[in-house]
């Protein structure tokens, strides 16, 4: 079994009742909760929703079912969301308040956020067959590819499976030179999973003494232009994209190896837009001489396959995180922004979800 999956004592799949200083939860319809966990097991929610399965039914998953590898989001207060779900409150609110309240809303009507986190993986598109960077697909050819406003990239691809590509001219230095005027007033110390969301969600605490600045108006026309362009490239709607975030690391400063894509029970981030299909990350300067290719730091390096990438001005990196029909991210996509030696290295994180991405 999981270590982190629900004592079975916290609900009684055969009454349907959770107590929590009162017995405010009841069995809704005919069939028993017992019923329903084994109707939805059988159905594969083990896999597709952990999260409810491991809260509303524990012990009914087998750990070689469930699709993530943390605990399922808890409640920020325990008690104001059981009064909040008591009064039948977490379905008046938007959708995103349930991943403030996960526990007591799924134990108050399991059917019900079944059927929301339905209705929410449904708004994921599939896997884009026909973009224009699916021609790259042969290691070590370079292949031309033209953006729907005219820009030409040069796409070549490093790495097969998962699929890694370089892409040449993806920024144009008007582009990159505004980019870093907009986000450089803003830098602060760079969040990681574990920061951004605390140890609730359960993520490994990783090392990133870089600054970063999330850039939340898409109305600058550099912004707009290179998000469009990366949509058109990567075949995914430009909505789908997160605000661009742009990262600078002086000489000494790193991101430790880490995944860009999130555990299947972190319903927060289910909701706010699913798995990061995508990584695009962009290249806004050049690494001084003195960091060798060979030999100093600066690279994007992916050390379980052996792939290491130099920054060069307005190129980018792109990979795939996700294998299509794949519930778990691909852990071969660890990757580190390794420090520079001697330069100040900038640049652009682009995150593509599976859905709308949602602040």
């Amino acid at each position: 079994m999981l270590p982190f999956i629900l004592a079975a004592n916290a609900l009684d799949p055969e009454s349907c009742a959770f107590s929590w200083k009162q017995p405010w939860r009841r069995c809704r319809g005919g069939a028993s909760l017992a019923q329903k966990c084994s109707e939805w097991r059988a159905g594969g929610e083990c896999g597709q929703q952990p999260a409810l399965m491991l809260t509303a039914c524990p012990g009914v998953c087998l750990a070689n079912e469930i699709t993530c590898s943390r605990p399922p989001t808890g409640d920020y207060e325990l008690e104001l969301c059981a009064k909040l779900a008591a009064r039948g409150e977490c379905w008046d609110r938007p959708t995103l308040f349930l991943a403030q309240c996960f526990r007591a809303c799924a134990i108050d009507d399991p059917e019900r956020m079944l059927r929301t986190l339905r209705d929410v993986a449904s708004a994921s598109v599939p896997f884009p067959r026909g973009a224009p960077l699916a021609a790259a697909a042969a290691v070590g050819a370079a292949v031309g590819v033209v953006a729907n406003d005219s820009t030409a990239v040069t796409a070549e691809c490093i790495h097969a499976s998962p699929r890694i590509l370089r892409l040449d001219g993806l920024v144009s230095a008007a582009e990159a030179e505004a980019i870093l005027a907009l986000g450089r007033p803003t830098l602060s110390p760079s969040p990681t999973a574990a920061t951004a969301v605390g140890a609730q969600a359960g993520y490994r605490a990783t090392t990133r003494s870089s600054t970063s600045a999330v850039l939340l108006d898409t109305s600058p026309p550099e912004v707009r232009a290179v998000r469009h362009r990366v949509a058109n490239l990567t075949g995914y709607p430009e909505n789908h994209i997160e605000p661009l975030q742009l990262v600078r690391y002086l000489p000494g400063q790193q991101f430790e190896p880490h995944n860009d894509w999130f555990d299947r029970c972190d319903v927060r981030e289910f909701l706010r837009g699913g798995e990061r299909r995508l990584t695009v990350l962009i290249y806004l300067n050049d690494l001084d001489d003195l960091d060798e290719p060979a030999t100093a730091g600066g690279a994007t390096s992916f050390p379980e396959l052996g792939v290491r990438v130099r920054p060069q001005h307005t190129s980018a990196i792109y990979f795939e995180n996700y294998v299509e029909g794949e519930l778990r991210g691909d852990g071969r996509c660890l990757h580190q922004g390794e420090a520079p030696t001697a330069s100040t290295k900038f640049a652009v994180n682009v995150w593509i979800r599976a859905r709308p991405f949602k602040l």
